[in-house]
């Protein structure tokens, strides 16, 4: 039977490069030369790697080096200093190498079974050694590699040490590419008859209304050196009731992996959609001889997807506009180590906005992310990193497309974006193979390209089955034209960003642009033009805002990232997100910018952003007018500053009351105040943060928006505080517990280590300090809506 154990705990850490000596006489280069090749340095077995050792082994070297204890995932960069001299698109950071190591014992019961070490990703580069032994170099900070230690492992209480060392220097994205093992890793235990890694595919497909077919392939992995006979059963549930059995026999050749096929069939399954995303799980169970060697569960989803250059996008059949943002996946406080809880916060906030899409940009991501899009009900576009049909690029591409197949949420594979080659023949040529390659595991979805170098000479898009563009506007009638017979979608656009709460003008010297909606240049276009020019133009099957968050990189100094984003690089709501959402949502919606803590004398620019038939403005309970709304068009007034109430009301086209926004006055804040945001996803694991924001109040108890102070931020024991937020242009590391607020919030990431309440106290000298008492549920609690994998064992 497989198991899969977390293998995150006392990993020991040394941030930059250790210097090993090459010998000098032939002794050492004999010995070195042989299966166990590092019997010096960090990378051998006997290396002395205790933190602050007090030389009280009898026979050991004292190490000089420095090596801290750290759970993974783990970001060595995201607290480094930042300079100006740094290296503006990857976050002003420097980027040194590290190494890791990990002592572990090997339990009996593993022998004659298959031992890998999985790692979901190293950031950038990687090289792994295993008990003295080199094992594998990984040149890529996104996709999953293996390490199999089945025949160097050590039993009967020996010491094991997996060692890797991490190099960051490579330029692989031009954002911020954190540094370390960033991801999660596991200890995968097997029989050696059992099912390959992402060895099984699912490909349900509609027969009739009532009736669904299920081809399944199974690969069978022997890694014994004799061939064997297994027997292959999968049994489809839902909600632990089996709804279909099927089964075939095979035979495996030693040392190989075989292919079963075979199908099943579902009378009227629950579908998978973004309302209601139900997930059915795949059990494959593993015979031979009478008895089960392994057992793997895969989730998976009945829907119907389908690409029309007249109709659009239909989902089960059904009509829709992918209304969709473009992300990253690292986190402000945390780097590329982001947990599972926050991941899943992310595409909560992402549904509560009303977007039905996400891009994957512009890389493969954590299979937690995309567990959340399945779970919660969120379209993918999937990405791979490299445009490239080289062998490793290609093999990149294949983990692609085998982890993530079987999601009901992914319904496109991107092979490339912004690619210079793509308007050349060798681009032609490359596209043609990774095209290949993908539907060769995969014939179910369309495969495409995000392209915006000189989209009229685009050459993939003669294999591409969607014909997708980022920005170049005016480029897309003539698109439309040239391939009538494909369907058009804006795989990018408006990336027009402002600093949240900033209403003053440009400051660029502070790092702040005005958050009012607008075009930045010819390029980044306001949400309102690009909106408005795909209103005319239903032919559009869809879009992709860049981006959902702020994330690290892309920056101009003192800022240390891009401001693109709907939600800050802290979670905070910006003026955007408010904007997309009466663009994407049905729920009624009227937003105001500026807060109403003005000057007198000044005459503000009011935007309001709204989905409502029309609204109206009032001020201290007098009305500056009343607007018909026209769809993704901002209402503006000119407004005398006047202290006290500014609103605006919704009306329906009967001129009902359906939405309201209001801004007041504050007066000056005398009390802070916490709000915690991720309340129902915290459990007890090691790993889930409570996300936490702290804001001011006035006498009144009204939130300050435009407050600004100090705040100390204090955990009782047993919570540590991970990260503090609140300005994109402060320096200082994000693990300091004390954070200058700026525009009203400020977020705090706590990690608690036990289950039951604990509290997170916020100071700041004047004001009445603020007290949050926190839930925290067991780890064996199950979160509400989440679909959990059997075969995953925590540990």
């Amino acid at each position: 039977m497989s198991e899969r154990i977390l293998f995150v705990d006392n990993w020991l850490f040394h941030k930059g490069e250790i210097v090993t000596e090459r010998p000098a006489v032939k002794g050492p280069v004999y010995t070195q030369a042989k299966t166990e090749s590092y019997r010096r340095g960090p990378a051998s077995m006997n290396y002395d790697d205790r933190p602050n050792d007090f030389g009280g082994r009898a026979g050991h070297m004292l190490t000089h080096e420095r090596w801290d204890a750290v759970k993974l995932p783990h970001d060595y960069i995201v607290n480094s200093p930042i300079t100006e001299s740094g290296n503006n698109a990857l976050g002003f950071y420097e980027y040194v190498p590290a190494w890791y190591r990990k002592h572990f014992k090997a339990e009996d019961c593993w022998r004659g079974r298959r031992v890998e070490i999985e790692f979901l990703g190293v950031s950038t580069e990687c090289d792994v050694y295993f008990n003295g032994v080199y094992m594998t170099r990984s040149m890529t900070a996104y996709t999953p590699f293996v390490v199999d230690v089945t025949d160097l492992i050590k039993f009967d209480g020996a010491d094991n040490v997996i060692a890797v060392h991490v190099t960051c220097d490579t330029i692989e994205n031009w954002w911020y590419n954190g540094a370390g093992i960033c991801h999660k890793v596991y200890l995968n235990i097997s029989d050696m008859l059992s099912v390959e890694r992402d060895g099984v595919f699912l490909a349900p497909r509609k027969i009739s209304e009532e009736c669904w077919e299920v081809p399944v392939s199974v690969e069978i992995r022997n890694g014994t050196f004799s061939d064997a006979d297994a027997e292959v059963v999968t049994d489809l549930m839902l909600d632990g009731c089996v709804v279909a059995t099927v089964s075939g026999a095979l035979k495996v050749p030693a040392m190989g992996i075989s292919e079963l096929r075979y199908s099943a069939t579902v009378g009227s399954p629950a579908l998978w959609d973004p309302d209601s995303p139900t997930l059915y799980f795949a059990r494959t169970r593993v015979f031979s001889g009478g008895n089960m060697t392994d057992e793997k569960y895969d989730k998976f989803g009945f829907r119907t997807i389908e690409f029309d250059a007249e109709r659009g996008f239909l989902l089960n059949g059904k009509e829709m506009k992918l209304n969709g943002v473009c992300g990253h996946e690292d986190f402000g406080l945390t780097g590329k180590a982001v947990p599972d809880n926050v991941m899943r916060h992310k595409v909560r906030m992402l549904k509560s906005m009303g977007a039905n899409a996400y891009r994957c940009a512009h890389s493969m991501q954590d299979e937690a992310f995309m567990d959340a899009f399945d779970e919660y009900g969120m379209l993918v576009m999937a990405e791979t990193r490299h445009f490239s049909s080289t062998p490793a690029h290609l093999a990149e591409l294949r983990a692609l497309v085998k982890r993530d197949r079987n999601r009901p949420s992914v319904i496109m594979w991107s092979i490339g974006n912004e690619e210079h080659l793509f308007i050349t023949d060798e681009g032609r040529r490359i596209a043609e193979s990774m095209t290949f390659e993908v539907k060769r595991l995969d014939g179910t979805r369309p495969v495409m390209t995000a392209n915006d170098k000189a989209p009229e000479k685009c050459t993939v898009y003669e294999c591409s089955d969607i014909v997708a563009v980022n920005y170049n506007p005016t480029l897309y009638d003539y698109l439309h034209e040239k391939f009538p017979d494909k369907p058009f979608m804006v795989s990018e656009c408006s990336a027009a960003g402002g600093t949240r709460g900033w209403y003053y003008g440009d400051s660029l010297e502070r790092g702040f642009r005005e958050t009012y909606d607008r075009d930045i240049n010819n390029w980044f276009q306001s949400h309102e033009n690009v909106f408005t020019y795909f209103k005319d133009r239903p032919w559009i099957i869809g879009w992709f805002v860049w981006s959902a968050f702020e994330y690290l990189g892309e920056a101009v100094w003192p800022r240390i990232c891009s401001i693109s984003g709907a939600i800050d690089l802290y979670m905070q709501k910006k003026d955007s997100y408010y904007q997309l959402k009466s663009y994407y949502s049905d729920e009624p919606t009227v937003h105001i910018l500026p807060h109403w803590n003005m000057e007198e004398g000044d005459t503000v620019k009011v935007f309001v952003y709204d989905n409502c038939d029309s609204v109206e403005l009032f001020l201290n309970g007098r009305s500056l007018g009343k607007e018909k709304t026209e769809r993704y068009v901002h209402h503006e007034w000119q407004v005398p500053f006047e202290a006290g109430k500014l609103s605006c009301v919704g009306y329906d086209s009967e001129g009902e009351v359906i939405a309201e926004c209001v801004r007041e006055t504050t007066g000056k804040p005398v009390a802070l105040g916490l709000r915690l945001e991720n309340g129902d996803d915290i459990c007890a694991n090691g790993e889930d943060l409570a996300l936490i924001t702290c804001y001011m109040t006035d006498s009144e108890g009204r939130e300050v928006p435009d407050a600004e102070g100090m705040i100390s931020f204090i955990t009782e024991r047993g919570v540590s505080i991970v990260g503090t937020g609140s300005d994109n242009t402060d320096h200082t590391p994000p693990a300091c517990p004390d954070r200058r607020m700026r525009a009203g919030r400020a977020l705090c990431a706590v990690l608690p280590e036990r289950s039951g309440k604990t509290t997170v106290i916020a100071k700041c000298y004047g004001l009445a300090s603020a007290k949050l008492e926190i839930e925290v549920k067991p780890d064996t609690d199950p979160i509400p809506g989440r679909v959990y994998p059997k075969y995953e064992i925590r540990g």
